[in-house]
């Protein structure tokens, strides 16, 4: 709950061969925003607005937000008095 799901994002970065986590000498992040988290393990660059100036990050953020809500339809048949469902 202490990061947003807009600066979440900016802590998980996968390569292209999908959802291997990338090391300090492969890959290139770009990030979503004006914040370049510490703890890279790669080269990276943020682009304010960066989801509608490339593709990478949009496709990204898509994603993203796709596997938040059916973690969320998930997690709401787990525990439906917080009717988690809604959250999207």
């Amino acid at each position: 709950d202490e990061v947003s799901s807009k600066h979440s994002g900016s802590y998980v970065v996968f390569s292209a061969n999908c959802y291997q986590p990338i090391t300090s000498n492969e890959g290139y992040a770009l990030i979503d925003g004006n914040r370049l988290p510490k703890e890279m393990p790669c080269a990276s660059e943020t682009i304010v607005k960066g989801d509608s100036k490339e593709f990478s990050i949009a496709a990204a953020s898509i994603m993203a937000k796709v596997s938040r809500d059916k973690l969320m339809h998930e997690y709401d048949k787990l525990y439906p008095q917080y009717n988690l469902s809604q959250h999207k």
